[in-house]
């Protein structure tokens, strides 16, 4: 057993909280992890649901953890994903007696109080030392560092954990969780020595079997070397590690060639262009479009088209060398 400030705030034998991990925080997942002595969480969209339906789907998930454990359990509050009513989707956490809570994806400040008020812990994930003092601020009890090396999306600065654990040790006073490459004793070892009082994991716990996620995941996540995984989206601002298949390879090569042409059109409005991309559908084809889009520097149906007469005439070629960003690659 290893005592830190994290486990007497948590009431936890070990150390170690489950990522929320978007779908793949399944109850029966946190219920095993909660039971092994580390905090299990509940993930803000188990197994996927549309957006009015997902505080519903999180209370069966809670439900059927506290079936399976009698341990401390937690939540995961994705801004993001939860939508436009965080207030409802904490009340139905408050009504399922759930203690802990871990925000993400936004401000601490949205929801730290109203949690607060109703006497949770609060913990909160941040990529830069700038935002746990913000969290520590906004009355954060725990904030959990995620560097660069963790799975999904990831902080905009590229920070690894080696770095960021540290840093943000030294900026602020309450206890800190390392998170990002971590999947081993050896790694808890590492975060400990650098200052964190706890890790988050969530990869290793996907390969699990009590991991609702298919079976084909589960292999690849085994299978994975130490070149095994990719980014992606960094074009469109939410850069993500995933594992390295042929479909993330080809998507990297789709977002490496819009990122050629907007450096070629630098003149367009740039706040506009991305969200044609975001917009389109995730399927097959639909990313097909969304490649074909930037390429050929149209706007699909019904969108507005940079070249409206609200953006500005297109300047010389001289001008666009001069403007042209230096991080971009020669034609």
């Amino acid at each position: 057993m290893i005592k830190t400030r994290v486990t007497e705030l948590l009431g936890i034998e070990t150390p170690i909280i489950e990522g929320g991990m978007a779908i793949a925080g399944n109850g029966e997942l946190a219920a095993a992890v909660s039971n092994g002595g580390g905090l299990g969480v509940v993930s803000s969209n188990p197994g996927w649901s549309k957006q009015s339906e997902r505080t519903e789907n999180v209370r069966q998930h809670l439900r059927r953890a506290k079936a399976l454990t009698e341990k401390p359990l937690c939540a995961n509050m994705s801004l993001q994903l939860i939508g436009k009513n965080p207030e409802r989707h904490l009340d139905m956490l408050v009504e399922e007696g759930v203690k802990i809570v871990v925000t993400s994806g936004g401000s601490p400040g949205v929801l730290t109080q109203t949690a607060k008020d109703y006497g949770l812990t609060v913990m909160h994930v941040v990529a830069n030392v700038r935002q746990a003092r913000r969290s520590e601020d906004s009355g954060v009890d725990i904030v959990i560092c995620e560097g660069y090396e963790a799975g999904g999306i990831e902080g905009a600065d590229e920070v690894t954990s080696m770095v960021l654990i540290p840093s943000v040790v030294a900026a602020v006073s309450i206890p800190v969780v390392g998170a990002g490459g971590f999947g081993s004793g050896r790694g808890m070892v590492a975060a400990l020595a650098l200052g964190a009082e706890g890790i988050q994991m969530g990869s290793a716990f996907l390969a699990t079997t009590v991991c609702h996620v298919h079976q084909n995941f589960k292999q690849a996540i085994v299978a994975a070397d130490d070149t095994g995984t990719v980014m992606i989206q960094r074009m469109i601002g939410r850069l993500s590690r995933v594992i390295k298949t042929p479909r993330a390879l080809q998507f990297r090569t789709w977002t490496s060639a819009a990122r050629r042409w907007k450096c070629r059109n630098s003149w367009l409005p740039r706040r506009r262009m991305p969200i044609w991309m975001v917009r389109r559908p995730w399927t097959r084809n639909g990313m097909a479009r969304w490649a074909a889009i930037w390429r050929m520097a149209k706007p699909p149906p019904g969108n507005p088209s940079p070249l409206s007469s609200r953006s500005r005439a297109p300047p010389t070629s001289s001008a666009i060398s001069r403007r042209r960003p230096r991080s971009c690659l020669p034609r």
